[in-house]
């Protein structure tokens, strides 16, 4: 690619070099655009098929592991586990923070921005599910133990 010319941001000052490839020899430019459109077109595709497959594969996966957990455990167990696993998915969804609706609307505008709050988005993440799993190891123990105070207090209505 040779470089072109240099252009000027109007809003930041900065200056902006363009690289343009050169055109093939032989071809015309509508030639060119086509073949883009072309490559364009099965990258967005290949993309496309990539992550359907492995949406399809997290599905069966998570679908099989359900099965399985629900032919290996005896009713009595079943209940307590279903009800963990409930309690954590709404837990964790909470650690979501808004913050992927945030990322797909900068990112695109502002890459280098992604760099800046990426490890506090991060570790934010880390500290409060850890704290999560702590607490709701405590919660859901209780409620399953009938010795334990908080658990009567829960029970209290069955």
């Amino acid at each position: 690619m040779t470089p072109g010319p240099t252009l000027v941001d109007p809003g930041r000052g900065e200056r902006l070099e363009s690289t343009v490839a050169p055109a093939p020899r032989g071809r015309s430019d509508a030639q060119n655009n086509r073949s883009d459109a072309h490559r364009d077109s099965a990258r967005a595709v290949r993309a496309a098929g990539m992550i359907g497959s492995s949406l399809l594969l997290t599905q069966a996966i998570g679908f099989l592991g359900n099965n399985i957990v629900v032919t290996r455990l005896l009713e009595k167990h079943y209940g307590p586990v279903r009800f963990a696993d409930s309690f954590a998915m709404l837990g964790m969804m909470a650690l979501n923070l808004g913050v992927d609706t945030y990322i797909r609307k900068e990112v695109p505008i502002r890459p280098e921005h992604a760099k800046e709050f990426a490890s506090g988005v991060l570790g934010a993440r880390v500290i409060m599910g850890v704290s999560f799993m702590i607490i709701s190891s405590f919660i859901i123990s209780c409620y399953f133990n009938p010795n334990c105070r908080i658990g009567r207090i829960i029970n209290a209505n069955k």
